[in-house]
């Protein structure tokens, strides 16, 4: 990861030292957010029913912008999508939801690192692009259901429009 008012170097992957004589590059802006727990919920208030639900755990976000680079980080522990809608006899309630492995690491890592000096106005350089997506593991015993009821409820918000 990177931290704040970190000493750059003309490639972070040299391995030679950065001597500590040479200047520093400051950072322009830096922010770092970390939430335990993000939840979100499809309804339908047609018929007063919650659809499905999105829970999120460890999400964190930094973000960093120097003279050299601006870096995003983003990491998700564990991802979950339930359907809630048990009135359509429901057998299995969660749709999505991370694998068990032996040794944990967050469901989603994404890391991007654009380099601000090669960047023009046109095109933007990135050094460095990751994204790392953990096995998941998804269960549908009626994906027409839950297609259904989402499809149903873009129905109803296109007649209010």
């Amino acid at each position: 990861m990177f931290q704040p008012n970190s000493i750059e170097s003309e490639s972070d992957y040299d391995a030679a030292p950065v001597p500590t004589t040479t200047n520093r590059p400051s950072t322009c802006q830096y922010m770092y957010v970390r939430l335990d727990r993000i939840s979100a919920a499809l309804i339908d208030s047609s018929r007063i029913m919650e659809l499905v639900s999105f829970s999120a755990r460890e999400t964190d976000v930094r973000f960093s912008v120097t003279t050299a680079k601006t870096r995003l980080a983003v990491a998700i522990g564990d991802v979950q999508l339930d359907q809630q809608n048990y009135g359509m006899n429901t057998k299995v309630p969660v749709i999505l939801s991370p694998t068990q492995v032996k040794y944990p690491q967050p469901t989603l890592q994404f890391l991007a690192w654009k380099d601000n000096i090669r960047s023009t106005c046109d095109v933007d350089s990135y050094e460095y692009v990751a994204l790392q997506v953990k096995p998941v593991e998804i269960f549908f015993y009626s994906p027409f259901t839950i297609i259904f009821a989402m499809l149903s409820y873009i129905d109803v918000l296109l007649r209010l429009f």
